[in-house]
């Protein structure tokens, strides 16, 4: 088992394909097991009670890391957990029983998760944030009261919960749902971005500052938070670069955590709020790994084992990510001889309105040549559909 990984997460092809480029023995477990995802893997359990029907109606980061228990156990001896799970400390502590997790143990995801000890980090390096109040469900329209309107309603612990809502008025309160501590915090308008850091739990190097696509309608988002894809680097001017690399290497630093982590932000007039750590590979990597001409499972690997080794990018050209969603149900056609496309459903899976079909790519000399490509090869990807 020592040449072999197990990955753990809703999504895992991207980290696959990194692993697998490093001659890794790779063994999934995860909910959507596209055709390339098949391809690249030595093995995939997928949760799916239907492949051709996925319903993500039937997935919880807790069931997903039960089956990988069941499905992985004796297979690999080492797994790297992606998406919520590597951001869940109750799916890591399950998971430390079991196996020997590459990156942030539930412990050090618990403290990167609780608001007092990032609160307390920020005062310290002179990062600015929004008002923000940890509640529960009968707590919660007090803290709005003190945020005022309008506000984000987050789960604290990723994997747990209501998604980001934004909050304009108490009638909003009346159908959200909480499980568990919330954060409140106040709505910050501006540009979503993130940066990625290399960590060994005492040193930090930030290796690019990203912009994250969100809401993005002319992608299927269905909601004004719904994650729909990157562009690296981020277009800007090199003194916000400079403070957002500074800052996420410090909180990166001061939270003691582990290999590959993001920082989120909003760029507001050009002030960087931040937002949140995210403990675990990125969906960025495989646009960082382009940008800088890296292997993200290696340097997340070295990085563990207290290696950091980051050398100037000197790379002119910008790469994107567009995450694709069903504007309506739909029957996927044969999406395999499409150019720039990835996650690829079996032809004939029907895909329920809002949920994900793919993901597209493009790249070019600025970030508005990089959307312009993801917003045709988006709209391809729909008049290829069924």
């Amino acid at each position: 088992m020592k040449n072999s990984i197990g990955i753990i997460g809703m999504n895992c092809r991207a980290a696959a394909q990194s692993a697998k480029n490093l001659g890794l023995d790779v063994h999934l477990a995860c909910y959507f097991a596209d055709v390339d995802t098949c391809r690249i893997s030595d093995s995939v359990f997928c949760l799916q009670s239907d492949s051709t029907k996925p319903d993500m109606q039937e997935y919880s980061v807790t069931k997903l890391v039960d089956f990988a228990i069941e499905k992985l156990s004796g297979r690999v001896g080492s797994i790297i957990p992606t998406s919520g799970v590597g951001c869940s400390p109750n799916a890591l502590k399950k998971l430390e029983k079991n196996f020997e997790v590459v990156g942030n143990g539930s412990r050090k995801v618990a403290r990167a998760k609780d608001w007092k000890t990032v609160k307390k980090v920020l005062g310290r390096i002179g990062a600015k944030y929004p008002k923000t109040i940890v509640a529960n469900e009968h707590g919660l329209k007090k803290s709005v009261e003190k945020t005022g309107f309008p506000c984000v309603v987050k789960p604290q612990v990723q994997g747990v919960g209501t998604r980001a809502r934004l909050v304009e008025s108490y009638e909003d309160l009346e159908d959200l749902k909480t499980y568990g501590d919330v954060l409140v915090q106040e709505y910050v308008e501006g540009v979503p971005v993130s940066c990625s850091v290399l960590s060994d739990g005492e040193n930090a190097a930030a290796i690019s500052v990203n912009k994250q696509i969100i809401g993005e309608t002319r992608f299927g988002a269905a909601s004004r938070f719904k994650y729909c894809g990157n562009i690296v680097p981020l277009g800007a001017a090199d003194g916000v670069l400079s403070e957002i690399k500074r800052m996420s290497e410090n909180i990166i630093s001061a939270l003691g955590i582990i290999g590959s982590n993001g920082v989120d932000y909003v760029l507001s007039g050009g002030v960087p709020y931040f937002m949140e750590v995210n403990t675990r590979l990125q969906d960025t990597m495989e646009n960082v790994e382009k940008y800088r001409g890296i292997n993200m499972v290696e340097k997340h690997i070295d990085a563990c084992k207290g290696n950091i080794e980051v050398i100037d990018c000197h790379n002119k050209k910008s790469y994107g990510k567009a995450v694709v969603y069903a504007k309506k149900d739909m029957r996927i056609g044969d999406l395999r001889g499409l150019d720039g496309v990835s996650d690829i459903p079996h032809a004939g899976t029907i895909v329920q309105k809002s949920q994900p079909v793919c993901s597209v790519y493009a790249e070019g000399k600025t970030e508005d040549d990089v959307f312009g490509g993801l917003v045709k090869k988006v709209a391809h990807v729909y008049g290829s559909t069924l």
